[in-house]
């Protein structure tokens, strides 16, 4: 058997790559993430969120996509002529240092085609991709349709 002596400085050296390899500054963040209650006999919910850009340059949100559902997209309500409309949002773009509240009545995520009815207190996975290249999966937790949220 062959035995390997490794320097103070080497042992040094692999414990610093480490701690600092486990440092790494996560670039977009989501907080707050919650997904409504769906009443029986309803396959559409929206879901919340607030999202923050880490980056020194913008983002933009290319694509959503949930295990539970068939689609998810972004959408928005808009006051036209005293009325309240919903629409899709085609582009999504977040500027550096940027944080968007996904809410009622403003932005939120429009979960179509739900599979199966999870039930309040539990959490489901969305993902969202940027056009950098990252995809962050996170757990949206599942709140009565009856309580009001609060931070």
């Amino acid at each position: 058997m062959k035995i390997i002596k490794i320097s103070f400085l080497a042992k040094v050296s692999i414990s610093l790559f480490v701690i600092v390899s486990g440092m790494v500054r996560a670039e977009i963040i989501l907080k707050d993430t919650r997904i409504r209650e769906m009443p029986p006999g309803v396959v559409t919910t929206a879901a919340y969120m607030t999202l923050t850009n880490l980056h020194e340059r913008e983002i933009e949100l290319v694509g959503i996509s949930a295990g539970f559902a068939e689609r998810v997209e972004v959408h928005e309500h808009l006051h036209k002529d005293g009325m309240m409309q919903m629409r899709k949002v085609e582009s999504f773009v977040v500027s550096p240092g940027q944080t968007i509240e996904f809410k009622p009545g403003g932005y939120h995520l429009m979960v179509f085609g739900i599979k199966g009815r999870p039930k309040i207190n539990e959490s489901v996975d969305i993902t969202l991709a940027f056009n950098n290249g990252e995809a962050i999966t996170h757990a949206f937790s599942v709140y009565s349709h009856h309580q009001q949220h609060s931070h």
